[in-house]
């Protein structure tokens, strides 16, 4: 799908973001979520609250992030709550833009802070992860 219609049809705020990955020679950027279920439109009582998955961006043709996403790193310690989701004003823009604003917490030294990243893509994809979200 297009990366507008994830922003459209999904409500990311909230979420956890666990993971960021950027592979410039594949031309993707994946982001690990733990998905506010409840938030979903299509929510039922007897849904799990929270769902792991992963948001899939392919053909990414540019991307820019403050700070950069080599800078971070992700851990039990270091993550991110996802604040705002905006898609470029032109839905008619191949590749599509997008602009994620994520507070990220360090919990090791008590330090929250921003990052923004501006993105275009061709495709995006939602992956649940099945098997950490089943019941042990």
């Amino acid at each position: 799908m297009k990366p507008s219609e994830i922003a459209r049809n999904l409500v990311l705020h909230d979420s956890v973001v666990r993971d960021i990955e950027h592979d410039a020679h594949q031309r993707t950027l994946r982001i690990d979520i733990e998905l506010c279920n409840y938030m979903q439109p299509g929510f039922q009582s007897d849904d799990p609250e929270m769902v792991h998955g992963s948001i899939l961006f392919s053909s990414v043709h540019d991307i820019h992030a403050e700070p950069e996403l080599s800078q971070l790193r992700w851990s039990d310690q270091f993550d991110g709550q996802i604040l705002r989701v905006e898609a470029s004003q032109d839905p008619m823009l191949d590749p599509e833009t997008l602009k994620i604003v994520i507070q990220t917490s360090d919990y090791r030294i008590h330090q929250e802070g921003m990052l923004v990243i501006r993105l275009s893509a061709s495709e995006c994809t939602w992956i649940p992860d099945e098997d950490r979200d089943r019941p042990a």
